[in-house]
């Protein structure tokens, strides 16, 4: 009878070192929204910038919004909806460029336009500033991020 307690024991501690603690898996975390940006900035390359797009220059001319990441994981951040030309940009808090969107397409009613990008998120509880901006355009776009734990 002793050896069928501790092989009971032995089996639940080998699945305890199997499982590694916290191991279920989370549901990505989505939102969409609308960015507001009514007035244009075309003067990106004009002007120095920290950026490799969105400048920032002109107020009214981008959109912030702020994602606290819970974890480890991939940030990935979908703009669309727009009409001209729109980039995207995202920076941690402090405002350095993580990593950025600028291609050439232009957004019209009939021809749809997208900006993409993602990054890898290397240490939780990290604030990002997602950055939509209005290079060239209509005054709003949609933004969609999603958050997908390592």
């Amino acid at each position: 009878m002793r050896i069928t307690p501790l092989a009971l024991v032995g089996v639940v501690a080998l699945a305890a070192l199997a499982t590694p603690a916290g191991a279920t898996t989370k549901k990505p975390i989505s939102k969409t929204y609308t960015a507001n940006a009514p007035a244009p900035d075309p003067s990106n390359y004009a002007q120095q910038s920290p950026y490799d797009v969105c400048a920032q220059a002109v107020p009214n001319s981008f959109d912030v919004h702020e994602f606290t990441a819970p974890a480890l994981g991939k940030l990935k951040v979908e703009l669309s909806g727009f009409t001209g030309d729109w980039d995207l940009l995202l920076t941690d808090k402090a405002g350095n460029e993580i990593t950025s969107s600028g291609a050439s397409d232009v957004g019209s009613p009939t021809t749809a336009a997208t900006e993409s990008l993602s990054a890898k998120i290397k240490k939780a509880k990290t604030t990002y500033r997602i950055v939509a901006c209005n290079w060239a355009g209509g005054s709003t776009a949609t933004v969609k991020y999603t958050f997908t734990y390592a």
